[in-house]
Formats: C-alpha cells, structure tokens, sequence
C-alpha cells in the first residue's frame, strides 16, 4: 500500500509541479512543490522511500526541463536520503520541524542549482538576486508545507493503521 501511494505521489507531484506550479509565481519566482513533497516524504517514510522519491521527480524533471539529465534527480537523492536519516529521531507531530528542514534544504538546493548553472552554462553570479530568489522560494515553500505536510501525516497515520490490522492477523 505505501509503494503505491508513493507511486502516485510521484506522479501527481510531477503533474502539479509542470502544470500548476508554473502560474504560482511571486516576482517570478515559483514554488517547488517536489522539494516540498520529497521533505515530507522521507520525513514521514524514511531514507529508502524519501531518496526513491526523490531520483524519480528529479530525474522526471530533468528531462522535463532538458537542460542537464541528472543534477535534480541527484540532488534530490541526496536530500531524500539525508533528511530520511531524521525520521526516527525528531517528532512527526512537530510543523515547526519541517518548517526548519525546509528551509534548510531550500536554501541548499537552490543555493547548488543555481552555482551549477551559473558554472556550466558561464552565467554571471549575482549574490543580491540570486539570495532574494532564494529567500521568495523559501517563504513560497514555507507556506505550500504547512497545507501539504499535515495531509501527508495523516496519510501515513493511516497506512500505519492499516499496517498494524493486516499484521495481527
């Protein structure tokens, strides 16, 4: 049952994310509800779930986006993995958790997507624009978390749920 809301998840996630997402913009900058969910997930499931669903939406929007195969899904790899590590460690119940691990993670993944581009494609960096970017997307992300997360959570009460009454039989 989880593999398949997974499934799902990462579908409905790349759909809303190259469709809805795009006409969500604040001083042209919009929310990234893959990083938002790929939080939620491996905080929620853990490393194995949040580093699957993290190389599948990054590799999705890799070729997506066509610019270069491999750096979102490998980025969000990593993120899956490493904030998966927390999820026995920190209170699931606690908002003000993810809040702080989605601004960390935001602020790291766009801090690297945005040297790697600038890198590979010799852009110019610019410190000013590229924090205030930054600083809209947290915020975007911030926000979109405290409507998603608690839908996640109560998602996964249930797969619990549903896992203990199938177990003791």
């Amino acid at each position: 049952m989880k593999q398949l809301f997974i499934a799902i998840t990462i579908v409905l996630t790349y759909i809303l994310q190259t469709t809805l997402m795009p006409e969500i913009t604040v001083f042209g900058v919009q929310p990234d509800l893959c990083l938002i969910i790929i939080c939620s997930i491996a905080f929620l499931f853990g490393s194995t779930s949040g580093g699957v669903v993290g190389f599948f939406l990054g590799i999705m929007l890799d070729f997506y986006y066509g610019r270069s195969i491999g750096i979102n899904a490998l980025l969000f790899l990593y993120i899956g993995v490493f904030l998966g590590s927390f999820n026995k460690k920190v209170f699931k119940d606690n908002y003000l958790v993810i809040l702080v691990f989605m601004i960390f993670t935001t602020f790291l993944y766009e801090t690297i997507l945005y040297f790697y581009v600038a890198f590979v494609y010799s852009q110019q960096v610019d410190l000013l624009v590229m924090l205030s970017n930054i600083g809209i997307v947290i915020l975007l992300n911030s926000i979109i978390s405290f409507f998603v997360y608690p839908i996640l959570l109560k998602i996964n009460l249930g797969l619990e749920i549903d896992r203990n009454i199938f177990s003791k039989r």
